[in-house]
């Protein structure tokens, strides 16, 4: 997360896929927060969740739209594809283990995801 905050969280889940649904991106304020985040992020985060799929960036000319954003301006794609550039992170996984550090854990049962309860009831 660039931020620190999904743009819909909410401990509610059926108010959490409501608000995924219905409500405008609100990004915190930058002063109050000492948040540093540019006009082009804003700008691709509110394109990429367009509450409509046809005007969502992407829906045009896919990934070629994405990736002519300004926010990828920097990016060089060749150098992506040929994995020249190393990765933000890398874990640290050791032959035969798994690190799940990365991981929340804490959902344990199907009622803990954010399913709406009356499809979890028909599992």
């Amino acid at each position: 997360m660039r931020i620190g905050v999904t743009p819909f969280f909410n401990k509610n889940k059926n108010l959490l896929l409501t608000k995924i649904q219905r409500a405008k991106v609100i990004f915190p304020d930058k002063e109050k927060y000492s948040l540093d985040y540019s006009d082009e992020f804003v700008d691709i985060i509110e394109k990429l969740l367009s509450k409509n799929p046809t005007n969502r960036l992407g829906a045009q000319n896919d990934v070629h739209e994405v990736l002519s954003h300004p926010w990828f301006a920097d990016l060089n794609i060749a150098d992506l594809e040929a994995q020249k550039i190393p990765p933000p992170l890398k874990p640290d996984v050791k032959q035969g283990q798994v690190d799940f550090k990365y991981f929340n854990l804490k959902q344990q049962t199907m009622a803990d995801s954010f399913m709406p309860p009356e499809k979890i009831a028909r599992i």
